[in-house]
């Protein structure tokens, strides 16, 4: 435990021992208290908002009462009347008149007139204003409780009644109630920093205290998604399921604390009125008690902790001055002789033990001194070396450099160790052609980027006087015979591309890896395949590299070279099998490029090249076996789609 260890001064030690069971008591005490008052508190508030809820409930569901029987009676009236278009005013006036919840009455009368049974449609609003309404937007599509929206204005509840007179004449009449009628009955709390929602059995707000909300007209669950709050979709699951109840809200409806959430159904219609209440208002009076009988368990827990800090540093204060003089053991000093000799013989063994330790650790702390400078030169020399080989790798190409040559180009270099093996290059030689590069040098390490360093060298000499990829092959060939190899056995794959300001392209390869052709039509397909052996091993001009024409689609979109760190990325399965990457997991990290899945906008180099890091990575973890290289070419174009 951290706020106790056998190096603590021995006077904390009697301090913990005898202070720490007394703050556990006192700490359950507190914590049963607290969560009694806090169930008492919880209990009580429960009764209370569940009964303002059901009276606000209650007389809402009356009004909408007396709405449903305006709209029932009006809707007989007018089926009864022997002169329907005069008893629609009459009887629209009336309902407004008896229900101040009911903004507009709308009626339709399907079979109006004995000669062509036309329909027709009427609509009075609490102005007095009274008008035909087109038939479309008067008949309601099925009786009962709705809501709707008009375009320029905020949601209303309404009721539609049926009735069918004597001579087969259909009446349906409609009343509204809109959004200010709830203002009036839902805009007053039920307790200090609570609100009140009403919302229709699609999860719309019928009242909202916000009234940008209420203009945007969202569902109570839209909301909660807008707002990152999926406690308030729990609210409306509930009070769609037409049931009463209470849900714990994190994050509240107006400011960022705990609220509790509230909803009860509206009898005989399809609303549910929904509450927030603050947590804070329900626990304000446990938070008074509680904060009393802390300050009381404070005031006693300091008086027991001062005593026994005075009782325990008469014990300890000898032991403390041998303590101190050990803590400089920490910061390498050496530690002197502290205990006298009229001293207890337990402390006098302890001093002793202590001096020698002291001796120990500075005799380990030369060892590691000695250690930490070793390893600091090796790694020095490596770190020289990786950067000299990043030297020697091409800056990347600034913007536009290849666009004569219809091409822009990425590469990645990632050694497995702090110097590699692999290696890319591209240059524009003197006859103005774009020569590529990927070589990928047998064994790791130092003596592999020395290889390197000379391939590298010999490519660039002798790119000018060749005539074909095959021929620069060829001439690298020979160098690395003359001069670096060995018994060791050492070699190089590689892949050279060759591309003409609007001329063919073609290439060579050494028995390096097929390259990766990617188009808008066909998924990723092999190319460039071997035309010749590896380099710096045999001078045989039978199997020498020879020059080839680089096969590629005519929607062809990018061209991609790797190494073998690439194809031979491996993990072990479940039955420790060795999995290689290999082609085909190339291939299916690089169909969504182009496939049917692809973005609309076609992916740059940069991200291919990025997408096969990220699938050798996915497929093999952190810790590779091998260099990884990979060269993209993007052949520039208008984007897909």
């Amino acid at each position: 435990m951290l706020w106790f260890h056998r190096d603590m001064p021995i006077r904390r030690q009697l301090l913990v021992w005898v202070v720490a069971p007394i703050v556990l008591i006192y700490g359950a005490v507190f914590m049963v208290e607290r969560s009694h008052l806090r169930s008492r508190a919880s209990s009580l508030a429960d009764a209370q908002y569940y009964e303002a809820l059901a009276r606000r409930a209650e007389a809402l569901s009356a009004e909408a009462l007396r709405a449903q029987l305006a709209a029932r009676g009006v809707a007989e009236t007018i089926a009864r009347s022997a002169v329907p278009a005069e008893a629609v005013v009459d009887a629209a006036h009336r309902a407004l008149a008896e229900v101040s919840l009911v903004g507009a009455v709308r009626v339709c009368i399907a079979g109006y007139g004995a000669a062509d049974e036309k329909t027709v449609a009427f609509a009075i609003d609490r102005s007095g204003r009274a008008g035909a309404l087109p038939t479309a937007a008067g008949v309601p599509v099925t009786a009962g409780w709705s809501s709707g929206r008009p375009a320029d204005g905020l949601r209303y509840a309404s009721y539609t009644a049926t009735a069918t007179g004597g001579d087969g004449r259909r009446v349906w009449v409609t009343v509204d109630m809109p959004a200010e009628a709830w203002g009036d009955r839902l805009a007053d709390p039920i307790v200090n920093r609570s609100l009140l929602l009403l919302i229709d059995g699609d999860g719309r707000y019928l009242w909202h205290y916000n009234p940008e909300v209420m203009a945007a007209d969202p569902t109570i669950f839209e909301f909660a998604d807008q707002v990152e709050r999926p406690s308030i979709a729990a609210v409306g699951e509930g009070a769609l399921r037409r049931e009463t109840g209470r849900v714990r809200m994190p994050v509240g409806f107006i400011t960022p604390e705990p609220y509790l959430g509230y909803y009860r159904p509206v009898a005989g219609t399809d609303w549910s009125l929904v509450t927030g209440v603050p947590e804070r208002e329900l626990y304000a009076a446990t938070r008074s008690a509680l904060v009393q009988s802390g300050l009381v368990m404070l005031g006693g827990l300091a008086l027991i902790v001062g005593v026994v800090w005075w009782s325990a540093g008469r014990i300890a204060r000898p032991l403390e001055r041998i303590s101190s003089a050990a803590g400089s053991l920490e910061a390498g000093k050496p530690y002197g002789r502290q205990a006298e000799g009229d001293a207890p013989r337990e402390v006098r063994a302890l001093d002793a033990k202590l001096v020698e330790m002291s001796a120990n650790l500075r005799a380990s702390l030369d060892r590691q001194v000695a250690e930490a400078r070793a390893r600091e030169s090796a790694e020095g020399e490596l770190r020289v070396a990786r950067e000299m080989q990043e030297s020697l790798l091409p800056p990347v190409p600034e913007e536009g450099a290849f666009d004569r040559f219809g091409l822009r180009l990425h590469a990645v270099n990632i050694p497995a160790r702090a110097v590699a093996g692999d290696f890319y290059d591209h240059f524009v030689d003197r006859r103005g052609r774009l020569i590529v590069c990927i070589a990928d040098v047998s064994g790791k390490g130092a003596r592999a980027a020395m290889l390197m360093a000379v391939t590298r060298t010999a490519l660039r000499t002798a790119a000018d006087g060749a005539e074909g990829p095959g021929e620069l092959l060829q001439e690298v060939n020979v160098v690395l015979l003359q001069n670096t190899h060995s018994t060791d056995g050492s070699f190089v794959t590689m892949q050279v591309l060759c591309f003409e300001p609007g001329g063919p392209a073609t290439y060579a390869s050494a028995g390096h890896l097929n390259a990766t052709v990617l188009s808008s039509s066909s998924p990723p397909l092999p190319t460039a395949g071997t035309t010749g052996t590896v380099v710096g091993v045999i001078d045989e001009p039978a199997l020498n590299a020879t020059t080839g024409d680089l096969s590629l689609p005519q929607d062809w979109t990018h061209l991609v070279l790797v190494t073998d760190g690439v194809m031979e990325a491996a993990r072990f399965d479940e039955q420790g099998r060795r999995v290689m990457l290999n082609e085909a997991g190339l291939h299916a990290a690089l169909a969504s490029v182009n496939g049917p899945t692809a973005p609309r906008e076609r992916w740059t180099a940069q991200r291919v090249t990025a997408a096969v890091v990220d699938a050798v990575v996915a497929h093999e973890g952190e810790q590779r076996s091998d260099d990884l290289t990979v060269v993209t070419l993007e052949r520039l174009g208008p984007s897909r789609g």
